[in-house]
């Protein structure tokens, strides 16, 4: 994989806390119900919920998590 050096891109700015707290929410349930969901389900779940708790300015919540997440599991 190659990247062009060229190529204008604005870096994308992470809230490395929210974004930590909903990863750890997520693990936390799938490990307690010893639940497993495809790679590629979970990574688009952490997105969804990062994405909520930014736009609300809400602190991740693990009510909230869960909600989600049995909508995927």
């Amino acid at each position: 994989m190659s990247l062009d050096a060229s190529a204008s891109t604005d870096p994308v700015s992470l809230d490395i806390e929210v974004l930590t707290k909903v990863i750890r929410g997520v693990e936390d349930y799938l490990r307690a119900g010893d639940i497993e969901i495809e790679p590629d389900k979970k990574g688009r779940l952490v997105s969804v919920l990062y994405e909520r708790f930014i736009k609300t300015g809400e602190e991740p919540d693990q009510k909230t998590i869960v909600s989600y997440l049995k909508l995927v599991a």
